[in-house]
């Protein structure tokens, strides 16, 4: 069950390149201290009138805080205005977060093996997931991809939690050269797959349906965190829908900030994607 967002102001601790990509921490006023591996915050850049729209962003990590709150960590890439202006926000200065958004990764209250697989800047949602499930000592295999060595943020904590790693890169300046989608694909070849298997992925929409294509061939379902650009983030404007499958064969465009942004790679309809 999703958690009731609230809207507070929030003030940055620590906002600083990393890698290709940014690291925002802010100071959660406990509203985040239930939020869930993929559900996501809005974020209201400015009180000014442009830009109007909020932002939204992925809950990367929950840290623990002064006077029982959390610290919370957002990875992002500067892509166009919004992003733009992020990267110029200093710390002192406060942030509007309108959170948590949307639902959480499915299963995470059972002992299924999980395989995680990231591309990018799409590791956000997944450092979350993957700190959460250690916690649980629920069984992983973590698959991390991006263009270059330098789009490889937060390896470290992967590297922490002692889980096995494997690390592709598409100019193979880290790790295996080549798509993480491979990797997958060699390691569920080489290896019988443990009843309950599911496969956790973020990245961009051709990895999504090349991870998609990866759990059909082994039979695994994958649940794959959505990314798509969001006007208002609680389900009112319909500019984030994706088609989806429906049980009679008929295809709906389902909200990817309020039914989202979790969704069964099976039944995202890829041809009407394009």
């Amino acid at each position: 069950m999703k958690n009731k967002p609230k809207s507070f102001e929030a003030e940055i601790l620590v906002n600083e390149p990393v890698g290709n990509y940014f690291r925002l921490i802010f100071q959660d006023n406990g509203t985040l201290k239930n939020a869930l591996p993929g559900q996501f915050i809005n974020v209201r850049l400015s009180k000014a009138l442009s830009p109007l729209l909020r932002r939204p962003f992925s809950i990367a990590r929950v840290m623990p805080g002064p006077k029982g709150n959390s610290r919370i960590e957002v990875l992002y890439a500067k892509m166009r205005e919004g992003t733009r202006l992020l990267t110029l926000k200093k710390p002192g200065e406060t942030l509007g977060i309108l959170g948590p958004l949307g639902n959480p990764f499915p299963f995470l209250d059972r002992q299924h093996p999980v395989l995680i697989v990231s591309g990018g800047i799409g590791v956000a949602p997944l450092v979350f997931l993957a700190e959460t499930l250690k916690k649980k000592k629920v069984p992983m295999t973590v698959f991390l991809g991006a263009r270059g060595a330098k789009d490889l943020i937060d390896l470290e904590v992967f590297k922490k939690l002692k889980v096995p790693l494997y690390i592709s890169t598409d100019d193979g300046s880290k790790g295996k050269k080549g798509f993480v989608t491979q990797a997958l694909d060699d390691y569920l070849d080489a290896n019988e797959t443990a009843k309950g298997t599911v496969i956790y992925a973020c990245g961009p929409r051709p990895m999504f349906k090349a991870v998609s294509m990866v759990g059909e061939k082994y039979s695994i379902p994958t649940y794959l965190s959505w990314e798509e650009h969001m006007g208002c983030g609680l389900g009112i404007c319909l500019t984030c829908v994706c088609p989806i499958k429906q049980g009679d064969g008929t295809i709906k465009m389902i909200r990817s900030c309020y039914e989202g942004p979790i969704f069964d790679g099976a039944t995202v309809d890829w041809e009407k994607l394009g």
